[in-house]
């Protein structure tokens, strides 16, 4: 018992360091799309966090857990190296893209030793709390030094800095802490003018309600007047948001009318001309690609608006199917958990939450292009992988 009350305090103070790493970097990307004050790839306190994040496994002992999605990720590593060795022309460049694409095993390790501690704690609240803390801090940073209504929609990129905590949601055991940053990641939604970051946290909201459906027949007078009174909070909270943000819900309404006419943004006609581009591509462009950054340098002039398109275009084919398996072995996994509800209960749910958002953001962005995003999205997903297989065990 004294070791595991050791154990929880030190996971605490991880935490807190975490939880400064990730707003110092979140904040710096924040002022990276809004300011000249920061630069979107900081380089330095990217290597701090790699040498934090591995300190602590190394120091509990805990290295990469032996399962086949942490192989898969490893690998995916090592397939990236040709590619980054022989196309960054800049030690730096190789530098940024090993680290973007290490904090896939250690990010994902990492998520997982922490997942240990959310299922040993019974309200894992407060530790949510330290964890969702960056994007909080970094958005009032922002509205004190900012007007958000006169930002541009390019400008308005820093919101994937916080989206990217939005699984996070789901480990509140308390209600009211889990709706009111429910209202929160709207909010961000809604001003961010993104329409996949809307979609994303569409999606994710009816994912929340459906999940939890089978609750409504446990209802206790308890349950019911703290439900009445989120409720509540949520409709105030909405009607204030609109009534401060209308130009921002003008905004969206438009860009979701005008999908068809632009493309998304563009998107169709990006999808073409890259697969136009890797139609044309010699074997070995095929099978390891065309370089490091390399839709940005010789195509566009910025990444490709997908995942899978970007990893296939600069790091090949070999790269871009390990990095499907990785994926596709968490999701049939998770699908395996969904089967055997009846007997498991819903703990699908974390796992399925960080999909979704991962996923989402892959398919309409360049997640895989930022450091600090998959180092977000992989530590988060490896907390669901890890808390959903203690809860697997428990409930046999």
């Amino acid at each position: 018992m004294e070791q595991i009350r050791i154990f929880k305090w030190q996971t605490f103070i991880y935490a807190i360091l975490l939880a400064a790493f990730l707003t110092f970097l979140t904040m710096n990307q924040i002022l990276s799309k809004i300011t000249d004050g920061g630069t979107s790839h900081n380089l330095s306190m990217s290597i701090l966090l790699f040498g934090f994040s591995l300190f602590i496994l190394v120091l509990n002992d805990y290295y990469f857990p032996k399962s086949t999605i942490v192989r898969l990720s490893v690998l995916f590593l090592m397939l990236t190296l040709p590619t980054l060795i022989y196309s960054s022309l800049r030690y730096t460049d190789f530098l940024y893209g090993f680290l973007t694409f290490a904090f896939i095993p250690l990010a994902l390790s990492l998520g997982r030793y922490f997942g240990k501690i959310f299922y040993i704690l019974d309200k894992p609240d407060i530790l949510t709390f330290i964890l969702i803390l960056p994007p909080i801090i970094g958005y009032f940073i922002l509205i004190s030094s900012q007007n958000i209504t006169q930002l541009n929609l390019g400008s308005r990129d820093f919101s994937f800095a916080i989206i990217a905590f939005l699984p996070l949601i789901l480990y509140f055991k308390s209600p009211i802490l889990r709706y009111s940053m429910l209202i929160f990641m709207g909010y961000i939604s809604i001003i961010s003018a993104k329409r996949s970051i809307i979609i994303v946290f569409v999606l994710f909201l009816i994912f929340i309600l459906t999940s939890n459906s089978k609750n409504f027949k446990n209802i206790t007078s308890k349950r019911l007047i703290i439900g009445f009174i989120v409720l509540t909070g949520v409709v105030f909270a909405t009607m204030k948001i609109f009534n401060e943000n209308q130009k921002d819900f003008q905004i969206v309404e438009k860009r979701f009318s005008q999908i068809q006419d632009d493309g998304g943004s563009g998107r169709i006609k990006i999808y073409n001309k890259l697969l136009d581009e890797i139609e044309l591509s010699d074997v070995v462009n095929l099978s390891f690609g065309h370089g490091f950054n390399a839709v940005e340098k010789e195509v566009f002039g910025h990444p490709a608006h997908n995942d899978f398109l970007e990893i296939l275009y600069n790091f090949g084919l070999i790269p871009l199917i390990v990095y499907l398996l990785f994926f596709l072995k968490i999701l049939s996994e998770n699908i395996k958990l969904f089967l055997r509800r009846k007997q498991l209960g819903g703990i699908y749910v974390y796992t399925a939450g960080s999909l979704i958002n991962i996923l989402t953001l892959g398919l309409l962005n360049c997640i895989i292009t930022n450091s600090l995003l998959v180092f977000i999205n992989m530590f988060i997903l490896g907390i669901s992988i890890e808390y959903t297989e203690n809860m697997k065990d428990k409930y046999g």
